[in-house]
């Protein structure tokens, strides 16, 4: 890719609309950020609606600051594909903690665990609320809403 992102592994995750890569953006003297990329499928960049979606997307995603929103590196098109960089999170993907929970009577018993909870809840109506505070509607599903849960 152009502007110094690469792909450094195979797809993360794979959804209706688009494809999201682990990547890096490398840089002077050794720099290296670690990445997600997210690329708008090939037959879907075809049609305008859908390309449109997709760059509604991002613009409106590099204008969300907050430490609840992953946050916009780069956006554009190389190679003919168009594609979305974003801050990349290392965490547990709120789906995979609530499967580990569900398996655990343990872990559903420890009073800690709802204060967990309570604090997944809150940081995510906090970055929705930001990103409803725009008052943009960008069109689409939302099939690639993605909660992680991160050590901080």
């Amino acid at each position: 890719y152009e502007r110094g992102v690469r792909l450094v592994g195979s797809e993360m995750c794979i959804r209706d609309r688009a494809t999201l890569y682990l990547a890096a953006t490398d840089g002077p003297a050794g720099y290296e950020k670690m990445v997600a990329l997210k690329r708008i499928h090939p037959h879907l960049a075809k049609e305008r609606r859908y390309l449109d979606m997709f760059l509604d997307e991002a613009r409106l995603a590099a204008r969300i600051v907050h430490p609840n929103v992953c946050g916009v590196i780069d956006f554009g098109e190389s190679d003919g594909q168009h594609f979305l960089a974003m801050d990349f999170l290392q965490g547990v993907p709120l789906s995979e903690l609530m499967r580990a929970v569900g398996r655990s009577a343990s872990l559903r018993a420890d009073p800690l665990w709802l204060s967990v909870v309570g604090r997944i809840v809150r940081d995510a109506c906090e970055g929705a609320a930001v990103e409803a505070g725009f008052g943009e509607d960008v069109e689409g599903d939302r099939d690639d809403f993605f909660l992680a849960f991160t050590p901080e």
